[in-house]
């Protein structure tokens, strides 16, 4: 079987056209270099960026996501709590 057919992460099959895949261009490591690193540290095929290979959208998505750096989980609170504590410390304070 050709590689440079299949995704280079998960082997699924690309030829056909069924999957939206990305090819890997020489300007990845460049542009995006976190997600160049994901790649070619998850890869299971060999990994070169020179427009030949390719990895299809479900990698690339996964990639993107560890490659993103984590969001801080804020809860606001709740509108009543607020007001609340403003009478609070209103009243604390005179």
């Amino acid at each position: 079987m050709e590689d440079f057919r299949n995704c280079v992460m998960c082997r699924r099959g690309l030829y056909r056209g069924r999957y939206q895949r990305h090819t890997l261009t020489d300007n990845i490591p460049r542009a995006q270099p976190e997600i160049a690193a994901f790649i070619q540290q998850n890869a299971e095929l060999e990994v070169l960026f020179d427009n030949t290979r390719s990895v299809c959208h479900r990698c690339w998505q996964r990639a993107v996501n560890a490659a993103r750096p984590p969001v801080a989980a804020e809860v606001p609170e709740a509108p009543e709590e607020n007001e609340r504590n403003r009478k609070l410390e209103y009243a604390e304070n005179t």
